[in-house]
């Protein structure tokens, strides 16, 4: 179901069977990611829950792993597209368009928050964009340290927020919840930066 992770942009259009066949078996992964880890998922189980046989599998994924990987990478393409916002409107613009995303693909991110993976892949996410949103402080951190910690600050609490919003059920508007990330990021990191 289209309902798990919808890409914003596909590169190359691909085949509308291979394309119902990959969203099924990241359905699947996703729930059975609700029971177990992914380390113990086997290929036969995923293949089993998604109704597909193993050499469909093998023709796209090499592992569950492999599966989790591309959703991810789409996910990441979209937080990609968002930086380019923000180069344009500023770092709410940014918060807007991954809220946007984070609502539209509210379970893919229920199970990622549920996950150690998904956990450091939303975090390392998160914590990239802030650099280079703010890419004006990259002087200060290189002088003071202490700055590194403003922004694992910020990618923690934007973390903390949206894993709540998420288990709500990503109710109200991305546009709210990225204005209360911003002000709530920028109180706590103004400390640090106000002792310059």
């Amino acid at each position: 179901m289209a309902e798990y992770v919808k890409r914003r942009q596909k590169p190359v259009k691909e085949d509308a069977r291979v394309t119902k066949t990959k969203e099924r078996l990241r359905e699947s992964l996703l729930d059975l990611m609700e029971d177990k880890p992914l380390a113990d998922i086997s290929i036969t189980a995923l293949c089993a829950s998604a109704h597909v046989n193993r050499n469909t599998f093998y023709a796209h994924y090499g592992s569950p792993a492999d599966v989790l990987d591309e959703l991810m990478a789409d996910l990441g393409s979209a937080v990609a597209h968002s930086l380019a916002v923000t180069r344009r409107h500023g770092s709410v613009a940014w918060l807007t368009e991954l809220c946007e995303n984070v609502q539209e693909n509210q379970h893919a991110y229920e199970m990622l928050f549920a996950t150690s993976d998904g956990r450091t892949y939303i975090e390392r996410e998160i914590l990239s964009a802030y650099k280079l949103v703010m890419d004006s402080t990259a002087e200060r951190i290189r002088r003071n340290p202490r700055h590194a910690d403003a922004f694992a600050f910020a990618a923690g609490g934007s973390m903390a927020l949206l894993e709540r919003w998420v288990s709500e059920g990503a109710q109200g508007s991305p546009e709210d919840m990225a204005c209360l990330i911003n002000r709530l990021c920028k109180t706590g990191m103004s400390g640090i930066f106000d002792e310059d």
